[in-house]
């Protein structure tokens, strides 16, 4: 009789060790994905700004469409400020390749993000910059601008 509840206690004892090991499993899932939502978020709120910063200042807006044009038509003061702009871009960019190559957020979190990108990389201003400043990033990041962006980018127009 007691071998018999000895038995059990063993069953009891490992059945709740699985029950908590499922359980464990789905809070490890839901905390992931809510982390990978706050991040995409943050990524969306710091665009967003940088949008509101170009709509409410039209020369901030100017200035910016005229480095995507011809960065080398900028002074060096302007093409300091220019590299700043979209060294902020780019930065953001960076973060989110970096997560979605360890796996920390799906690939189509950087949907968006590319295509904005691709845009911007129409003007030969901004091939010029990153062709000037591309060293300041990652190998693997450069390769997908590469890859990603500058591959894939639209032909702008033919004027």
């Amino acid at each position: 009789m007691l071998e018999n509840l000895g038995n059990i206690g063993d069953f009891i004892g490992g059945f709740a060790v699985v029950i908590t090991l499922i359980y464990l499993a789905r809070q490890i899932r839901q905390n992931t994905a809510s982390v990978q939502a706050a991040t995409v978020q943050s990524a969306a709120q710091a665009n967003a700004e940088l949008m509101d910063q170009f709509a409410s200042n039209p020369e901030l807006l100017k200035f910016h469409l005229a480095g995507v044009r011809d960065f080398e038509s900028l002074s060096a003061d302007d093409r300091a400020r220019f590299a700043s702009v979209m060294g902020s871009i780019m930065h953001r960019g960076e973060g989110m390749v970096d997560q979605v190559e360890r796996g920390l957020l799906p690939s189509e979190a950087l949907e968006g993000a590319a295509n904005r990108l691709r845009t911007t990389f129409t003007g030969a201003g901004t091939l010029a910059w990153w062709e000037r400043g591309k060293h300041v990033y990652a190998a693997n990041y450069q390769k997908w601008i590469a890859d990603e962006i500058i591959g894939k980018s639209p032909k702008p127009p033919a004027v």
